[in-house]
């Protein structure tokens, strides 16, 4: 069974779409899938319970990934590797780097 549920599948999809409406054009090309996890990797910091991402690591993400990105994180949201620790905090990482790209679309309550 996929560590994602359809559901979770689809609300991520809905949230990358409306993310990608309302960023208007894509200026930049994509990244590889490779530059993704190197990134995504550098953004994670010691905290209370060991290397993880948190609101900085968001805050790096928001200004190095871009909505032509999102594609390629979806597709790392659900990719199967080795069982390495790497892979688990390459999928959490895709998860705090799509929510990064919403800013625009979550208004403050």
């Amino acid at each position: 069974m996929n560590d994602m549920s359809l559901r979770s599948q689809f609300l991520v999809l809905m949230l990358a779409g409306a993310c990608l409406a309302e960023s208007g054009p894509i200026a930049q090309p994509a990244r590889s899938k490779a530059e993704l996890k190197t990134i995504i990797l550098h953004t994670r910091h010691f905290g209370a319970h060991g290397m993880g991402y948190n609101d900085r690591s968001l805050f790096q993400l928001s200004h190095k990934i871009t909505p032509a990105d999102i594609p390629n994180l979806i597709f790392l949201l659900d990719e199967k590797g080795d069982i390495l620790k790497d892979d688990v905090d390459i999928r959490v990482g895709a998860r705090f780097a799509l929510a990064s790209q919403c800013d625009a679309t979550i208004q403050p309550l």
